[in-house]
Parts: C-alpha cells; structure tokens; sequence
C-alpha cells in the first residue's frame, strides 16, 4: 500500500506516534495535530526525512492544504475521536482524490455516508481483540487490517488428531470457505482439490465471517465451540422450565454460566432490534433460552407480526426455544436453504457431539409444481452435503429427504427428536400464499426446537 508514496498521518497521540516511528524512511511524513505539545514529541527527522508539522483541526480544508496531500498520498486518520476520523477520511476522499485511507473507528456504521467502506476502516476493540487472541489461542491467528477486517481471514495450525489430517481437501465440500494456501515446513503450498493436510501445516482460511470461525476451530482439531462462537454464557428469558433447560445446557456445552436478561430490554414492543443484539453482547450471551408462546391470530394471517419472531431475528445469536425435551439424545436439523445449510448444520453437528446425540438431516422437498427441476435436485443434495461435512467431525448423520408441507412434515419428523434445529427466515409477514415455516415453527413444534441466525456477522 505504501510503495514510496507520501504519508499524511492525522492524530499523534500514542498511537499516532508509533505508527509514524514504524514508517520507511523513504518517503514524506506529514503528521497534523491540534495540539503543539503532541507534535513536540514526534522527532524533526526520522533518519535523511524531514516530517513535516502542521498544527490544527484536519477537519478543515484549510489545514489539510497545508498538508499538500494529493491522489497519490496515504492518509492514516487515528485521533481518538470517531467522528473527526471519518471527516478526516472523507475530506481526504471527497476533495483531494485520496483512495489509501486508513480509519481507526470503534463503530463502522454508517461508513457510506462518509464515503468510506469496510476496507478503508479498522475498529479499535476489532484490532486490539484479534491481537490479544492471536497470544492466547493456541494455533490460531486472526488478521488484522487485512481483507476488509471483518474476521474472513484466518490462519490455524493443524495439531495431531483433527479430523483434517489425511481428508483431501476437495472431499471437505467447502462452501462460504476454502483453503486460500498452505504452509509446510517454511514452505508455502498452493493447494487444490487433492492436497491432503498434515499435522503441523499452518493453513490459511478465506470465507463468511459466520462459519470460518467454526470452520477453523474444526481444522486445528475438531474441537466443538457451540456457543462460545457467538457469547460465553447461556441468556435465559422465562420461568423455571426455560431456566432449568438453560441450566441443562450450560452443563452439557461449552457455555461457561448461565446469564439472565432484562425482559424490559429484549421487547420487540419497547426495544429496537439493535438495542437487543446490544444487550446479549453486553451479557456475553452465546444462546438464548426462552419460553414458547403461541402464535397471535394477526401474525398467522399477516395482519401483524410476530414479536417473538422478532426478538429471533434481532438476537443474532441462537434463541432456543425451550420445551423440556432435554435431555438432547436425538437431534434433528430441517434443512431448506442451500445458502445457509452449512451455518445451521454447523451448529447441529456441534450440539451432537457435545451431548453424544444422534443426528438427522431432514429435507422436506415441496411440490414439483412449487419448484422447479434445479432447486428439486439442489435441495435432494443438501443432506449428502451435511453428511459430509458431519463425517469431517466423526459424526455419522441420517439422511431424510421427505415430500409435502414443509411445516407439516418437519414437525411430524420433529416427533421423534429431543432437540429441532432450524434456520429462521427473515420473512417479515406470513401470508397464506407464501406461509413463513420458521414462524410456525417458532410458535409450535413437539420439541425444544433452536434457531441459528443466518446474519450472526452483526455482531
């Protein structure tokens, strides 16, 4: 990114400060600040260059010409104020032209209005988390300022024992990942269908956010991470049923405690949507256990809709709808989207090894009519794709292709499970031409049934 090229640098406190002690000593260094005691203490010369000091707020035009920034140039906005940063940025963007920018943020909303993307911006907790992980996760390094910064970049070590070693790569099905290359003794190997890991390979990974971090807990060495992937403790929203379950679970997964949630705060009718997903962070909350009502008349004809559907779609983390079938001896996971299956199956797979469960895919194909000849075949292919990736974890799986009503069949299969696994659409009103499943599930299934979300990269 740098090459020989300017640097323009706003904000020189510490971290400013080490960034421009860390720079080549080939190019020119520009270094803005409002305050002159911060730009006493950066140096007059790094080796033969001399940095150029201008003192004053970069959010103005008139500053910033001081800078001579021009095209070619590279901004580095790391004040440590979120809203001068972005104006900084596209200042930079909007009137000299300016394409290499890099923003220090600790909120990436709203990044269009100013012109930004994701590429051009690193949020603070995002980079100082990755690197805090990166000392203490054996064997895994997240990237940090790379790709768009997002978490789809990761780096594992194969350790002895997982169930990568030996599996061709192209029997490892990928989908929303692959293996972008592996390293094998100091050297680098550019990997195809039939490249077979070893132990001790270093392998980087390219994929969603949302399944690599499973993905690579997977390839290190099989370990389950249900639901630490998401929050380290299990919410409970509900009387003594929902909360003996949620007890349940906390003893059987990697869940560290059980966490209880404020009701005020996790009501579609008093909370927006962000609000909630912010008060299960703030708890730490990787699953959410909650009692199950019934469905009113207004969201069954989609006159209204559904507020426990709404809090599900808002979590963006997995809400358990509990039942009291636990404990969980036989899971069932309804597959019906090939776009998010691996997400869902994921977390199913996940759950049956923790509790030694056995495990159904079912795949409930509609109508011929209803479909057409591609998305029949597409969707007779998702349980065999389960499977395999299953196989990769040591867990052998049932296959269940059925035809009819979705919402009839996966709960006439649902009869047999301790535990539905499902994915929930983001279909905001039922109708009775296109009747919303993961509504009628939500309200009425014969077990505990857990939905996974398919937007978990909010977080």
């Amino acid at each position: 990114m740098l090459g020989g090229r300017d640097v323009v640098v706003v904000g020189v406190g510490r971290v400013g400060r080490m960034v421009v002690q860390q720079l080549q000593r080939d190019r020119s260094i520009t270094v803005v600040d409002r305050r002159a005691d911060r730009l006493a203490q950066v140096p007059d010369r790094l080796g033969r260059v001399a940095v150029h000091k201008v003192e004053g707020d970069a959010t103005s035009r008139l500053v910033m010409d001081q800078t001579r920034l021009d095209p070619q140039a590279v901004l580095i906005a790391v004040t440590g104020d979120d809203m001068v940063n972005r104006e900084v940025a596209r200042l930079a963007r909007e009137h000299y032209g300016v394409e290499d920018i890099v923003t220090l943020v600790d909120d990436l909303t709203g990044l269009e209005h100013a012109g930004l993307s994701a590429a051009d911006a690193l949020q603070r907790y995002r980079a100082t988390a990755a690197l805090v992980l990166n000392r203490v996760t054996a064997g895994q390094t997240r990237g940090v300022a790379l790709g768009l910064g997002q978490g789809e970049l990761l780096q594992v070590r194969i350790m002895p024992g997982s169930a990568a070693i030996g599996a061709p790569l192209k029997e490892m099905h990928p989908h929303k990942w692959l293996v972008a290359a592996v390293y094998r003794d100091e050297k680098l190997v550019v990997p195809h269908g039939d490249t077979v890991l070893a132990a001790g390979d270093r392998v980087l990974l390219v994929g969603e956010p949302e399944v690599l971090e499973g993905v690579g807990a997977f390839m290190r060495g099989g370990q389950p991470v249900f639901p630490t992937q998401y929050g380290a403790g299990i919410g409970v929203l509900g009387g003594d049923a929902a909360r003996s379950e949620a007890e349940w679970l906390v003893g059987h997964t990697l869940a560290d405690d059980l966490r209880t949630c404020d009701d005020t705060r996790l009501q579609p009718s008093q909370a927006e949507p962000d609000a909630i997903a912010t008060h299960l962070l703030e708890l730490g909350v990787g699953c959410l256990v909650v009692e199950p009502r019934p469905v009113r008349w207004g969201a069954r004809i989609g006159l209204t809709r559904s507020r426990r559907k709404q809090l599900v779609l808002a979590a963006h983390v997995p809400v358990l709808v509990s039942r009291g079938t636990n404990p969980y001896t036989r899971i069932l996971v309804a597959i019906g989207s090939d776009e998010h299956a691996d997400v869902v199956a994921t977390a199913a797979i996940d759950l049956a090894r923790q509790c030694d469960a056995h495990l159904s895919v079912l795949t409930v194909l509609p109508p011929s009519l209803a479909e057409g000849a591609d998305e029949q075949e597409e969707a007779r292919a998702l349980p065999q794709r389960v499977a395999n990736l299953a196989r990769l974890h040591d867990v052998e799986v049932e296959k269940i292709v059925d035809h009819g009503n979705p919402i009839e069949r996966i709960r006439h299969h649902a009869q047999n499970a301790d535990l539905l696994v499902v994915g929930c659409s983001d279909q905001r009103r039922n109708t009775v031409f296109t009747p919303d499943v993961s509504l009628y599930l939500l309200h009425d299934t014969p077990c505990s049934t857990l939905f996974v979300p398919w937007n978990p990269a909010a977080r």
